[in-house]
């Protein structure tokens, strides 16, 4: 029926399927089925509903493959396990010491502590900078203030609010592309911010902006703030895309795999209980391979 009707009209009826899988089935229908599609951007709007993008210009595909991109970021955001990301520690607006270096906030010793240098006033600012995996989906955020209770009352020298921002390091710092609201810290110093929608990064740095002072050192009578963790948590999209750089200097991401992300999980699920697969009747795995493989005959 579809085939019949003018293409803009067309398209306006496959808006209402919401799902990318009822998509990719209508995709392998026919020929002109998969031209609707892909000529649509439903695709492209699904996705923009999903997820957010750290930045919009470093959203690029290979000529061509745009869609099937797009299919297989909402399959990941669909059925990829989220864990904590290993994220590299890179700057600190100030340090107290060598030995309260940022580095401290990525292990697991409770005993180790991020510290800023010790300040007269409340107010002031703190910023800790970190290297995301170069491509991820990112979920939530969390930060730790250090306890000592080996001080009297056991402060937590937290900041009063935190917020974090993603964007690109220029040498001058980092370029904002993207950031959270502004977030009280709770009095226990122990923060979890969920992001509204799963935020698809390329290449980004973080910076959790630490705003004010709470405690001040009993013996120095200098307020501090100190951090004992910082985690992110998220997918890293490295098995299933590359980024490279065009001829003429364009950010693109590449797809290096076409395996339905839902079908790995699958197969990992039955390798870890020690049972096999046999997909050969499961029209969605071929009509999926069909849509995600541009190349697939």
């Amino acid at each position: 029926m579809l085939e019949s009707l003018e293409e803009n009209l067309s398209s306006v009826i496959i808006t209402y399927l919401d799902d990318p899988t009822d998509l990719i089935r209508l995709a392998a229908v026919s020929h002109s089925c998969k031209r609707l599609v892909t000529r649509s951007d439903v695709l492209k709007k699904m996705f923009l509903g999903k997820a957010d993008v750290a930045d919009t210009a470093c959203l690029c595909f290979e000529n061509d493959k745009e869609n099937a991109a797009y299919a297989l970021l909402m399959r990941i955001i669909d059925y990829a396990q989220q864990f904590d990301l290993t994220i590299e520690a890179l700057m600190a607006s100030s340090t107290l010491s060598p030995a309260f270096n940022i580095e401290n906030t990525l292990l697991t010793l409770e005993s180790r502590q991020w510290s800023s240098i010790g300040r007269e006033a409340l107010s002031g600012m703190e910023t800790l900078t970190f290297k995301l995996p170069n491509l991820c989906l990112v979920y939530g955020l969390s930060i730790s203030s250090f306890q000592d209770t080996s001080l009297p009352g056991s402060p937590t020298f937290r900041s009063q609010r935190a917020r974090f921002s993603f964007g690109n390091y220029n040498g001058n710092g980092v370029s904002e592309t993207y950031s959270t609201q502004t977030h009280q810290m709770p009095s226990s110093g122990k923060l979890e911010v969920e992001l509204p929608k799963p935020l698809l990064c390329i290449n980004k740095q973080i910076v959790l902006e630490l705003s004010d002072f709470v405690d001040k050192h009993p013996s120095e009578a200098r307020y501090y703030i100190r951090v004992s963790s910082v985690k992110v948590c998220g997918i890293s999209i490295a098995d299933t895309f590359k980024s490279t750089i065009s001829p003429s200097g364009q950010l693109v991401l590449e797809a290096i795999s076409y395996l339905d992300p839902k079908i790995k999980k699958d197969l990992i699920e039955l390798e870890r209980n020690h049972l096999t697969v046999d997909g050969a009747n499961d029209a969605d795995i071929h009509d999926l391979a069909r849509f995600l493989n541009p190349d697939a005959h």
